[in-house]
């Protein structure tokens, strides 16, 4: 049977590499190059940018975390994955295009 937390774990997961893919779609789309988007994807996708992101949702309460960043960087790749399930993958990309910076 699989843990409230477990659940958490995967759909964090399954938001972190959605977010990956959604972001370097959105930079290849500036006219970035591959190796650009190579270099900048972690920027985007730090917990720091991700905190960013984190002002405009709500905290998970499955994060275990004890870092403060740590887990609000977590609670947004959930968030996001959860979006996508509800929405879709245009409707994820419009939101995430909105808070990325330029």
């Amino acid at each position: 049977m699989t843990t409230d937390f477990e659940l958490f774990k995967n759909r964090e997961f399954l938001g972190d590499k959605l977010l990956d893919l959604i972001i370097a779609d959105i930079l290849l789309s500036r006219g970035m190059s591959r190796n650009e988007v190579n270099r900048e994807l972690p920027k985007h996708t730090s917990t720091k940018a991700l905190c960013e992101m984190f002002k405009k949702l709500g905290e998970s309460p499955h994060d275990k975390t004890t870092d403060p960043n740590k887990r609000r960087a977590n609670a947004v790749e959930e968030y996001l994955f959860q979006y996508f399930l509800a929405t879709d993958y245009k409707t994820t990309r419009q939101f995430i295009k909105e808070v990325l910076p330029k």
